[in-house]
């Protein structure tokens, strides 16, 4: 999918979450998560979208099968001269994702996967691996 038809996607699903979230307040309130902040939501919200545009961007996936994250990772850090050591810092934030998505208790503690996947994140930050 081109980098305008992924965009318009994410901008179109705007008005529904924002719908989604106003009948979830109605609803339950205010929810206030004491372990993990909006902030490290929303970085986790756009982590997997980003590394996938931008492995999208360079021709990189298959058009016909939707490929593993973990495998579009290798893929990009290969292409992106990112190190080993880089690259598995954006493993480990991709298993706080994975946390946040399926809690299978990936880290010993919130506290600690949070740190690793603001490492992660800071790896994407360096090498612009972002949606703008």
């Amino acid at each position: 999918m081109p980098t305008r038809q992924i965009l318009t996607c994410v901008f179109k699903a705007g008005p529904s979450l924002r719908k989604f979230y106003k009948e979830c307040l109605k609803v339950y309130g205010t929810i206030s998560d004491k372990d993990v902040d909006d902030l490290i939501y929303y970085k986790a919200v756009t982590f997997e979208i980003a590394i996938r545009m931008h492995a999208n961007n360079e021709n990189l996936l298959s058009k016909t099968n939707r490929t593993e994250l973990e495998k579009v990772i290798d893929i990009l850090c290969d292409l992106k001269n990112i190190t080993d050591l880089e690259k598995e810092k954006i493993h480990q934030a991709r298993r706080f994702v994975n946390m946040v998505k399926h809690f299978k208790n990936q880290f010993p503690s919130w506290t600690e996967g949070i740190k690793h996947f603001l490492d992660g994140y800071e790896v994407l930050e360096r090498h612009n691996i972002l949606i703008m």
